[in-house]
């Protein structure tokens, strides 16, 4: 199948070439508050539609990866990702 759509230059950068994030850029080290941080950010985004959407990626010894999409439907910041999910389908 070939496609008469170019789509070499599509991608669009995020930031400008000569950026970068560095840890130094983060709220916290500690990766809870980090967390909370980008979380409560991406809830109040209003184009993201689904800031609780979720993808829980791993791999086998074998490096064959598989993905999980989820909804989280509850979060607890205090001492540990404590996360309850709707699967999607």
């Amino acid at each position: 199948m070939t496609s008469n759509v170019d789509i070499k230059d599509m991608r669009q950068p995020y930031k400008h070439k000569n950026e970068a994030f560095l840890e130094e850029h983060l709220l916290s080290r500690e990766p809870f508050k980090q967390f909370e941080s980008w979380f409560n950010e991406a809830c109040k985004c209003e184009t993201i539609i689904e800031p609780n959407a979720i993808c829980i990626a791993t791999s086998t010894s074998t490096l064959r990866a598989s993905d999980l999409q989820l909804a989280a439907k509850s979060v607890d910041f205090c001492c540990s990702f404590l996360l309850s999910f709707d699967f999607f389908y």
